[in-house]
């Protein structure tokens, strides 16, 4: 049977018959597992990778049709398989090395020379030859010449090749991390701000962490090969401050156990998101130096001193630290503190001096009472000296503030509901006894306060200042005395600034 070969043909074949060359005597040096049905075990056939196509030459080959096979094809055709049993051929290339499903939009007879073989002997070159030209059967004889590749050393199985193309692109990866740490180190030693308003790669200033990488990347070849877009976003600038974060926490956290006793200052702020950021800083002694470091910010919900105290133990027994060890506390902020009843302070103060009917009508209160005419006093968050004014003026003044209570509460005016409840909570026994014990207890340490910020007051006589004033507390605290006799129920008012 004669038959035209293309170049194509020529080309493929002689990648075939390269590769086909030392397959018998070669050992099976990969995955040699029988990818074929189990129908197809039972022919006479290769059973695995490493084995030759089967190509049998017979004295004379069954006839159907009037036409039968020749062993002429292989000649032309390296990957052909004849099965004597089912007198059909098969391509070794696609049965071992091609996909075993359907291709989208390919016909099931596409697979004939995989699944059924192929027997009608009349278009057998045309069907030969549309088989050696579809996609699949390129695709496995490419995969068939590599295996062989592989098998007899002259390349890399393309496993080895992703694990040394993966370990080279970690090195890569990790060198190139590293510099951004150095640069993220560098701004957080300096405290400087990492991003900038408008950090587009048009923009001239996109902030310090995105042009001290450019600057760098002009002799860092780790970052000049990925210098764009790799670990420059936000979210990856946050995990590497963290890391540091975590890191530096830890070393800080290792020296005041080591220091064994320690102090805790806490203060609170908006950020300009308007959520309320509380820090922690941690005082101890280190080698003979006092130091101050701190621990971080957290977003609290809530700013009572039960949710302050409730987290602060919570906080500080995560980290490690004995709570017991801890032997001062400063709270800078009366509104971390201030719990319900300070809460009630400046919703007065709110109620009464933002309406000026309302203002009018204390004025006039105090006036018919006989009374000198005073300002409730607004409320400070960072200084105490104005939470004991706001206390005392209340105090002074609380029957002039009833008075306008259960007028507004009468004349059913704007804010008539919100009077009506103020009047109960003031006239409760509970808030009486806090605003009276709260005001002695200002009082007490509110001298104490003004004098320790005094520039020229020796660390002494503070420390005088402070025990004395602890004793008065103590012994308001412990005496067994009516709360006429212990003061909590005689105002005595000292003078009114």
């Amino acid at each position: 049977m004669s038959s035209v070969v293309t170049p194509q043909q020529q080309q493929e074949e002689t990648i075939s018959r390269e590769v086909m060359a030392p397959a018998a005597n070669m050992p099976a040096k990969l995955d040699n597992v029988n990818v074929s049905s189990s129908s197809e075990r039972e022919r006479d056939l290769s059973k695995c990778k490493s084995e030759p196509p089967v190509q049998p030459v017979l004295k004379e080959y069954p006839k159907k049709n009037s036409r039968r096979f020749t062993p002429e094809l292989y000649k032309t055709y390296a990957w052909l398989e004849y099965s004597v049993q089912t007198d059909a051929l098969f391509c070794f290339a696609c049965r071992h090395f091609a996909s075993t499903s359907l291709a989208a939009g390919e016909k099931s007879g596409a697979r004939i020379f995989i699944d059924k073989g192929y027997s009608c002997w009349k278009n057998i070159q045309t069907r030969l030859r549309d088989h050696s030209e579809s996609k699949r059967h390129r695709s496995a004889v490419v995969a068939w010449a590599y295996f062989k590749s592989v098998n007899a050393g002259q390349k890399t199985s393309i496993a080895n090749a992703i694990n040394v193309n993966r370990s080279a692109e970690v090195r890569e990866n990790r060198a190139h991390v590293m510099s951004l740490l150095k640069v993220t180190a560098l701004l957080g030693r300096q405290g400087l701000a990492f991003r900038g308003h408008t950090e587009v790669s048009e923009s001239d200033n996109k902030g310090n962490f995105l042009e001290f990488v450019d600057v760098l990347a002009d002799t860092d070849d780790a970052l000049q090969k990925r210098r764009y877009g790799h670990y420059l976003s936000p979210h990856n600038q946050n995990d590497m401050i963290r890391v540091f974060g975590e890191k530096v926490k830890k070393i800080i956290l290792e020296d005041v156990k080591d220091a064994r006793f320690f102090a805790i200052l806490v203060d609170e702020t908006k950020d300009l998101s308007k959520k309320e950021q509380l820090a922690i800083i941690i005082r101890y002694v280190h080698d003979g130096c006092i130091k101050e470091r701190a621990l971080g910010t957290w977003h609290m919900k809530e700013l009572s001193a039960e949710a302050l105290a409730t987290f602060l133990f919570k906080e500080i027994g995560s980290m490690g630290l004995d709570i017991q060890l801890c032997v001062g506390q400063c709270y800078d902020g009366a509104s971390v503190m201030r719990g319900n009843f300070f809460h009630i302070v400046q919703t007065l103060y709110s109620f009464i001096a933002n309406s000026n009917t309302r203002h009018q009508l204390f004025i006039a209160a105090q006036t018919h009472l006989e009374q000198r005419v005073l300002q409730l006093e607004r409320t400070c968050n960072t200084r105490w000296l104005y939470w004991y004014r706001a206390v005392q003026k209340i105090k002074l003044c609380f029957e002039a503030i009833l008075a306008v209570l259960e007028a507004t509460t009468e004349a059913r005016a704007d804010g008539s509901i919100e009077a009506a409840g103020l009047k109960l909570k003031i006239e409760a026994f509970p808030l009486l006894l806090h605003l009276t014990a709260m005001e002695r207890i200002l009082r007490i340490t509110h001298g104490l306060s003004e004098l320790l910020q005094e520039r020229g007051l020796a660390i002494p006589k503070a420390a005088t200042l402070i025990k004395s004033t602890k004793s008065l507390l103590e012994k308001m605290r412990s005496e067994e005395r009516s709360p006429r006799d212990a003061g909590l129920c005689a105002p005595d008012p000292p003078t009114v600034f």
